[in-house]
């Protein structure tokens, strides 16, 4: 196999691409797709745009990887994600960033709801 490219890609996107290339032929194969689907909190377009609306408000590419990956639940759990930013003042952007990361989570309860009816 040759690496062709190398990209930062969040959980649900490597579920994506996985569950389209994988055969699954081997127990390894098996643990890896459990994995990506047990920790995948949105869908992966979802998680592109949730990178993309944070690194248009100066949070940096890996860091709105981290957050799209662990979608925090509160203000206080999304602090420690933005402590090492260089190009952001966190404590003055929380608020704003933490408003965009909401929109995705309460957009992910209603499909949750959604999907179970």
């Amino acid at each position: 196999m040759k690496i062709v490219e190398h990209k930062e890609i969040t959980i649900p996107e490597a579920n994506e691409y996985y569950g389209r290339l994988a055969i699954m032929a081997s127990y390894e194969d098996a643990v890896i797709q459990e994995y990506l689907s047990k920790f995948s909190k949105l869908p992966a377009e979802k998680a592109r745009q949730l990178v993309e609306s944070l690194v248009s408000k100066g949070v940096s590419t890996n860091t709105a990887i981290s957050i799209a990956n662990a979608l925090p639940k509160s203000k206080d759990e999304l602090l420690p994600f933005l402590a090492h930013e260089q190009s952001i003042s966190p404590l003055e952007k929380l608020g704003e960033l933490f408003s965009i990361v909401q929109t995705y989570i309460t957009d992910e309860g209603k499909e949750k709801v959604d999907k179970k009816e």
